[in-house]
């Protein structure tokens, strides 16, 4: 793919906020790598996803959801509400795909507020990513740090339990939005905190059930 596209379509598509190093032009350099926390989401599952179906909540432009499916997954879905970044997952699929010579046809999005979602058609997921979202649930309809938000977020939690084993959650450590917090919420559901990776600021977290 020519540095020129690239340079346009980034352009194009501002703003950006997955950091993505499309052949060194990076798309939006003010922020954490997105090879960075990819690397560390295999810390946390060192078998990978080949042959794994994948919900990547709040998937931005679509970065994780191109490692995952480069990686072999059975299949991928991301769901981003922001028509912005919705858009940049079809440049950032068209990259990946004329980069390693593929046709990534496991790799999905629906645009769509997750509180809206028809969890119940997608089916069963061996792994659903909430990197940096699940704060997010419930705010722009009922304001932050509502009741009325927080008992959204707990319903959305209790959805995903029924849909998965593994949650992989990203978190920022500070009120209502850090391990503890989420430790509770998912204990509720009958998840524990499986393993944890600490980013000074952020957190990286694997809920699940013992298997």
């Amino acid at each position: 793919m020519d540095k020129s596209y690239i340079i346009s379509k980034i352009e194009e598509l501002v703003p950006w906020y997955q950091n993505i190093d499309l052949d060194g032009i990076i798309t939006t350099p003010n922020k954490t790598s997105g090879e960075n926390v990819w690397i560390k989401i295999n810390k946390l599952v060192p078998e990978g996803f080949k042959n794994k179906r994948i919900l990547d909540l709040g998937c931005n432009a679509g970065f994780y959801c191109m490692k995952v499916a480069l990686d072999n997954c059975k299949e991928v879905i991301g769901v981003e509400l922001d028509s912005g970044y919705f858009k940049q997952t079809s440049f950032i699929k068209e990259y990946f795909e004329d980069k390693y010579n593929t046709k990534l046809n496991n790799v999905s999005f629906i645009n769509s507020n997750i509180s809206d979602l028809d969890f119940e058609s997608l089916g069963k997921f061996d792994y659903i990513f909430a990197l940096a979202i699940i704060y997010h649930i419930g705010k722009h309809r009922f304001g932050k740090y509502t009741e009325e938000t927080m008992q959204e977020q707990k319903r959305i939690i209790k959805i995903l339990s029924n849909k998965t084993d593994r949650i992989i959650v990203r978190c920022r450590n500070s009120k209502l939005n850090d391990m503890s917090h989420y430790d509770e919420l998912f204990k509720s559901v009958g998840f524990d905190k499986l393993k944890f990776i600490d980013e000074s600021k952020r957190t990286l977290i694997l809920y699940g059930c013992w298997i």
